[in-house]
Formats: C-alpha cells, structure tokens, sequence
C-alpha cells in the first residue's frame, strides 16, 4: 500500500522528534527511500535550528525564580534572627540563673568554730565552695543599742555545683575541703588584724590615716562590737534581704558565739 506524501510529511514531526509508532516510523522510512520530494522535506527539518524561546515566557520565569529566592531569603533571614535573638535571651538568663545564689551551704558543714583571744578573731572552718559571706546590723533592745550581730552565710551559686558535678562527679561534689575564714569581733581587732586567717597583725597606721579608718569602722560595726554571731540557712536569694534574715534569726539561722557564753555551736 502506497502512502500519500501528504500523510508523510504530516507524520514527519513525529518521526523527526522519535515521537511516532514504530508502524507509523516504518511507513515513513519505506516512503522516504523512494520519494525525493518527502526526502528535502525530511532534510530541511534535519537542518532548521531549534525554534528560539519566547523571550517574554524566559523573563516571566527569570523572574518568578528571583522571587522564589527573594522569598526563601527573606525567611532565611527571619529564621537566623529569630534565632540568634532566641541564644542571646536564652544565654542571658541561663547566665543570671547559674549566678544566683541559689543554694546555701547547711550549718553541718562547719567543721569547727573557735576564737583567738589574741586578735579577737572568730575562725570558722567550713566546707564552703563559694566563700563564706557576712553581714552585720545593731543588736537593738527597746530603745537601747546593745552591740552588734554577725550573720554569717555560705551562698552557693549554681554554676559552682555543676562544675564540680562535671568535674568530679555528683558523689565528690558534694564533699568540698574545708577551710578557715576569720572574722574581726571588735573594731580593734578590724584595725589591727583584718579578716585574713594569716595576718598576724597589719601595719600601724598614722594617726590621721587610723582616725579616718575609724569612722569606717562606725559602718561596719552600727552597734559596737560583735556580741553574736549566726550562721544563716535559708533560702540563698534571700541573704541579701537583711530584714527578712533578722526576721528568722531564730528558725532559719544557728548561734554560734556569744560574747558571754563564747562558742556555743560544737559541730
């Protein structure tokens, strides 16, 4: 069966492109070995270049792809601020928690307390890993001023335990070394010894310079000379509040000394 050249060169697209049947591929073939005419037809698709891109649907999709990328950069971009934003507020308070003194040493950690009559010094030595804090208020009765109290506290800041935890294990955390910290009882004994457990006596002032040490000294003892001492337990936040610490002198704090009776704590 003959096939029309105008079937053929309508199939020729197709058989151009490898797009047709391979019974509609062998028509063409066979027409093609015998038809001159359909041959240059043939030869002419052969050797058209490639019809060009519509230049408006190339900028259309240039330009949905640049903002298909200026959106997924403007998320990006919101994504990392939001997260740095996030670790800066994140780290700042993890920073602010891990130095509050959350924790407080209990009074068993003391493991001695005594007083050199020498230097009227209080030594207490205790298992305290962040240092051992005072603070002293008038001891007042009725209208009278009656001396000055000593309130002693170990406030232990977060980031301490956790190095020690890190460090050395939970077990070992827990057991820190001991040691002494003294503490002045009498403005004189500030003057001349200071709150160094190894000085043994500081330098003489002169008189001028001893005078102005002296109205200090007014400060730091508002009644006199100590006349008690206490180790606060509470909670660790609450040290600083000095009117809530003198509010539970007698059910969150321990004596250790008086100046009558002298150490009354024994570990």
């Amino acid at each position: 069966m003959k096939v029309p050249c105008t079937v053929v060169k309508d199939l020729l697209p197709l058989y151009h492109d490898n797009v047709c049947s391979p019974e509609s591929a062998a028509l063409v073939e066979e027409h093609l070995r015998e038809c001159e005419s359909c041959q240059e037809e043939f030869h002419r698709l052969e050797e058209a270049p490639l019809p060009p891109a519509a230049p408006e649907k190339e900028e259309k999709k240039a330009e949905g792809l640049k903002k298909i990328q200026r959106t997924l950069h403007r998320r990006w971009v919101k994504v990392v601020a939001v997260a740095a934003v996030a670790v800066v507020i994140l780290g700042f308070v993890g920073n602010i928690v891990l130095q509050m003194p959350l924790l407080n040493q209990p009074v068993e950690s003391i493991k001695s307390v005594s007083v050199d009559e020498k230097t009227e010094r209080l030594t207490v030595n205790i298992s305290a890993p962040g240092g051992v804090s005072g603070f002293r208020e008038p001891v007042t009765e009725g209208s009278n001023t009656n001396g000055t109290i000593l309130v002693l506290s170990c406030p232990e800041i977060l980031s301490i335990r956790i190095q020690h935890l890190i460090s050395n294990g939970w077990e070992k955390s827990m057991n820190y070394p001991a040691y002494d910290y003294a503490f002045p009882l009498t403005m004189e004994s500030e003057l001349r010894y200071g709150n160094a457990p190894w000085v043994e006596e500081v330098e003489e002032l002169d008189p001028e310079s001893l005078q102005e040490r002296k109205a200090d000294l007014e400060n730091i003892y508002p009644g006199g000379d100590v006349t008690k001492v206490y180790y606060y337990e509470g909670p660790g936040m609450k040290y600083t509040d000095r009117e809530y610490v003198l509010s539970h002198l007698e059910d969150q704090c321990t004596l250790l000394w008086t100046a009558q009776d002298g150490v009354v704590y024994q570990p």
